[in-house]
């Protein structure tokens, strides 16, 4: 996050700010996006606690981990448990499932031996909307998933009207460098799903670029900005990292101050309790209205 306590910070994040809110030109590329999505609770499979905990949130998105597998010693828990919970009918009694077009799942990366199982678990499900790539690098890992898709999913047993939404996780160096290729996916015509945003995993990026992580974030800034920028030109959802500061809530409120300034749509939490500030601070607010001009 940008701390407010050192000058310099303070003063690049007025830089970033327009006098007037949010200014939008005339003939942009951008286009505005039809549904909010603020919160993205990410939930790992793994936890069958908090599986069932997840079903009471509010968040607008509650992410399923899939990847989670990788680690998991018992190898494949995590697609087994989220089966089960998305497959077996609930009783009146107990707590509904959420919405399909709140019910996302973080695959594995495309060159995990993991990939097609992850894939075989949601493609003929119709109660998830949205699939969350890792480690996506190129246009050719959207591609990827696309083929596995079609190849597993039977489009007449899960009676869908909607395409998968996609959304890129960027986690390394290459996945940042070639992120205007992997939003060429964008122009594709494609049957069982489409490219809807960019999202931001920090900590990997960091892990990944031997880069070491510090409170303020301004390691992030450049990463956090491109992004964004991307998306939006794209007309994509930009979703920011996680937070990873459970203890302070005036921490959670300065990133999410930030996400909204560097113009993301979303952020990550794997924290409940961080879900409701999340909706609000990144909800539009009346200074936000855009001031079309001319020149």
């Amino acid at each position: 996050m940008i701390r407010a306590s050192s000058n310099s910070v303070r003063l690049l994040r007025q830089s970033m700010t327009p006098r007037h809110g949010t200014i939008r030109m005339k003939n942009t590329i951008s286009r505005p996006l039809q549904r909010h999505r603020y919160s993205y609770l990410n939930v790992p499979s793994a936890d069958k606690r908090k599986l069932q905990a997840s079903l009471g949130s509010k968040s607008d998105m509650i992410v399923y981990h899939l990847q989670e597998s990788e680690i998991n010693p018992n190898g494949k828990r995590a697609r087994e448990n989220l089966c089960n919970l998305l497959s077996v009918p609930r009783s009146p009694d107990e707590e509904p499932l959420p919405e399909p077009n709140r019910v996302a799942v973080k695959i594995s990366s495309v060159d995990s031996p993991h990939f097609e199982e992850d894939v075989k678990i949601f493609a003929n499900m119709a109660n998830i909307s949205t699939v969350v790539i890792s480690k996506a690098t190129s246009h050719k890992d959207i591609r990827t998933v696309e083929k596995a898709i079609a190849k597993y999913a039977d489009l007449g047993k899960r009676a869908r009207s909607k395409k998968f939404r996609l959304v890129a996780s960027i986690e390394d160096a290459f996945g940042l460098l070639n992120m205007r290729n992997i939003v060429s996916f964008c122009g594709k015509k494609s049957l069982h799903c489409r490219l809807s945003g960019l999202l931001f995993e920090a900590e990997a990026y960091c892990y990944n670029n031997s880069m070491i992580r510090t409170p303020e974030a301004l390691e992030l800034l450049y990463a956090r900005m491109e992004i964004s920028l991307i998306a939006r030109i794209h007309g994509l959802e930009a979703i920011d990292m996680a937070c990873i500061d459970y203890r302070s809530r005036n921490n959670l409120w300065l990133e999410c101050e930030d996400a909204r300034q560097l113009g993301f749509t979303g952020k990550q939490t794997q924290y409940p309790s961080h879900v409701d500030d999340i909706r609000y601070r990144l909800a539009p607010r009346p200074e936000d209205d855009p001031e079309w001009y001319d020149d």
